[in-house]
């Protein structure tokens, strides 16, 4: 029974002293159901994507690993070089960016949240600002 308690005392400790993963949080206030792709290249693969479908008055979140800091610097990187696309989809509308003009518009110091946290917030001024339309 002792090393039962010991053992989850060691639990918890390292459960707490580590570290917590970096998000991206996608918050819909647009009237229709969204579908947010984000394409990211590495060095260890050509491409990694991960979408989410955000309901309107929703916000989802993006888990990335740990370790992830949103400084200036790290934004930068972010919309100059890690993020090669954003997908959009509004209805049945498809949108682009992969400008770094529209990447910035996204990946800015005034979104960050917290260290590890941003908060993009997807309404009508981004879309039509930043996003191109995706051609049929």
């Amino acid at each position: 029974m002792f090393a039962k308690i010991i053992w989850w005392v060691i639990v918890i400790i390292l459960m707490i002293s580590c570290d917590r993963p970096g998000l991206i949080e996608i918050e819909n206030k647009l009237d229709e159901e969204i579908k947010f792709y984000c394409s990211m290249s590495t060095d260890f693969a050509s491409s990694v994507s991960q979408v989410i479908e955000v309901f309107p008055g929703e916000t989802k979140r993006i888990y990335l690993g740990f370790g992830t800091k949103w400084t200036e610097s790290s934004l930068k990187y972010h919309a100059e070089s890690l993020i090669d696309t954003v997908f959009l989809e509004v209805g049945n509308i498809a949108y682009y960016c992969s400008a770094v003009s529209c990447k910035q518009a996204m990946f800015n110091i005034e979104r960050r949240k917290s260290g590890r946290r941003i908060l993009i917030g997807i309404d009508q001024n981004l879309v039509e600002g930043s996003f191109k339309e995706k051609s049929p």
